[in-house]
């Protein structure tokens, strides 16, 4: 499911939260709001982070911001202050600092923790972040079997005319990779630590382009670059984004998870006309989505809503809590707060002048699909689900299968395969068992407990696992292990449909829609459909490759106008003019 895979194995941007932080009168920090600094050297990687602090109202507040990864912003979840000791978390990426202030309050010197690592770090006042001048960027496109990557660099020049270079893969969604370069008036040459890769390039007479080859894993691929303006990205086309002015009423809504005293915001569409019109709620995927589950540029919730609202049916879709206009803390959620929030959004269209209370329906994608039949046997109100790529098997199987059908497609040899699905299989056993809580270091020694199962070569690959695997520990994870969705299928009333694509590597179809139809045929649902749809991956797209996510922003299609149209019909039968 996207979203909730580990970019890096030091930071990853997963979303925003609020706020729980100690008071200041207990350290020697000033009561005002400062700025820190300090380089990360984690091994394969140096990366500056910048903390943005902020003292209101008493209390402390902030943001990690990673200068080398785009300078995204990570909001600060706690910081806690006993005496000279400070601890500084954020709980969204699994870090957290704990330094001792200096006598003179310009330094904090600690241990930073993330995802089962450790490292020395420091960080020192400063009166602002320094920024170096951006002087080029070049394009291009890694193409590497079924695989491609369009890259870009950006070149920076410091005030002491030191040049820097950031990678941006915009196919994978990363931004900012830092690259250590080694440049002459010939070549154009770089290291990428991170994903142990290697450039070696050649300008051309005018230095427009530069031509060479990428090596990493043993291979090489030719490579070249162009000379771009400073702003340049990779051209994008995403046809199927609906262009004002729309046929339809568009209003900006918010409503109230009472239970959770959230806030969500979100966009109602409906059809022109007093209505009453039969609704859809639309549910999003893992990770933090906001209301269009915008990914790679695409929008494929703005494309379903636009679709459903043009055949007569209202649709809201929201923000997930901490993002966008919603409050509340994404990071420390499961499902279970998420089918909150749903229930919220179908009370609310329940009582709206134009909706139709008897005709209430949930969309969930992904864990959206798993979060659908919570919401409908939780109580009255909803009239039908329909599943796009939803689980029919627990979140353990889950993970199971998508991390050997995605290595496969990679390209990874049979006893990596092999290895690799013994390891994770016993990790994924051991969390259905485990009722505690699985700190970082109790997956680390997992991790290594597993190390034994994995031929020599694939051992450096360990400190990155350990990292990605950090999420296991989350209550978000184990409540998604743990959770069997045939057991809530086999207590859904309502109609369901159940849709997938073939060439979905993170929802296997055949393992899950079979599991689905099983679930409901034992429940004896008596109106539920299940279908298969040739060539299209986790996001509805049709492919002529193996289903890769690095295929999302390259294709330019958001959402199969067949699988649309499948919805529509579905609904249509069921909830439309009579």
């Amino acid at each position: 499911m996207h979203g909730r895979t580990a970019i890096l194995a030091i930071v990853t941007l997963l979303s925003p939260c609020f706020f729980t932080t100690g008071h200041a009168q207990d350290s020697g920090l000033q009561e005002e709001s400062q700025n820190w600094q300090g380089v990360l050297d984690a091994g394969a990687a140096r990366l500056q982070l910048n903390f943005e602090l902020k003292f209101e109202d008493g209390q402390w507040s902030g943001d990690l911001i990673s200068a080398d990864q785009g300078n995204v912003r990570i909001p600060i979840s706690s910081i806690e202050i006993e005496g000279d000791e400070i601890t500084i978390e954020a709980v969204s990426v699994f870090a957290k600092f704990i330094g001792t202030l200096n006598e003179d309050g310009s330094k904090i010197t600690g241990r930073w923790n993330q995802g089962g690592n450790a490292f020395d770090f420091e960080i020192e006042r400063v009166e602002s972040f320094e920024s170096a001048e951006h002087i080029e960027t070049w394009l291009g496109t890694l193409v590497a079997g079924l695989q491609s990557f369009d890259f870009r660099i950006r070149m920076f020049k410091d005030s002491e005319g030191t040049i820097s270079a950031k990678l941006d893969s915009f196919n994978e969604g990363l931004n900012g990779l830092p690259l250590d370069l080694d440049l002459s008036d010939e070549q154009f040459n770089f290291e990428l630590k991170i994903s142990a890769a290697q450039y070696e390039g050649t300008y051309n007479e005018d230095r427009s382009k530069i031509s060479g080859k990428w090596i990493q894993g043993g291979g090489e691929y030719p490579l070249e670059f162009e000379k771009a303006e400073l702003d340049a990205r990779p051209a994008v086309n995403r046809p199927q984004h609906p262009e004002k002015p729309y046929p339809y009423d568009e209003d900006k809504v918010t409503y109230e998870n009472t239970h959770d005293n959230i806030t969500l915001g979100g966009t109602l569409t409906t059809p022109r006309g007093d209505g009453p019109f039969p609704a859809m709620v639309l549910i999003s995927g893992s990770g933090p989505q906001d209301r269009d589950e915008t990914i790679f540029e695409h929008k494929p919730f703005l494309v379903i809503a636009d679709h459903l609202t043009r055949k007569g049916i209202a649709v809201l879709r929201f923000d997930d809590r901490g993002v966008g206009e919603s409050t509340g803390n994404f990071a420390t959620a499961t499902s279970e707060d998420f089918a909150r929030d749903v229930a919220a959004a179908v009370e609310f269209l329940a009582k709206h002048p134009k909706i139709d209370s008897t005709k209430l329906g949930l969309i969930g994608h992904s864990e959206g699909g798993l979060i659908a039949p919570m919401v409908a046997t939780s109580g009255d109100g909803v009239a039908l689900i329909v599943l796009l790529a939803g689980p029919g098997v627990d979140g353990g199987e889950i993970t199971i299968s998508q991390t050997r059908a995605m290595a496969e497609a990679a390209g990874a040899d049979e006893a990596m395969l092999d290895a690799q699905e013994k390891m994770i299989t016993g990790l994924m056993d051991r969390i259905r068992k485990s009722d505690d809580e699985l700190t970082s270091e109790f997956i680390e020694s997992l991790v290594d407990e597993m190390a034994d199962q994995l031929p020599e070569s694939d051992r450096d690959a360990l400190d990155s696992a350990k990292a990605a695997m950090a999420q296991f520990g989350t209550p978000w994870f184990r409540f998604f292990v743990r959770h069997d969705p045939a057991t809530t299928l086999k207590a859904v009333r309502c109609p369901v449909l159940a849709i997938n694509g073939t060439k979905d590597l993170q929802v296997l179809a055949d393992l899950n829609i079979d599991a689905i139809e099983a679930a409901l045929r034992a429940a004896d649902n008596p109106d539920f459909e299940v279908q298969k749809l040739a060539d299209l991956n986790h996001l509805f797209q049709e492919t002529s490759g193996p289903g890769l996510g690095t295929e999302y922003g390259q294709l330019e299609e958001t959402f199969s106008p067949v699988a649309l149209e499948a919805v529509s019909q579905w609904l249509l039968d069921r909830v439309g003019d009579n």
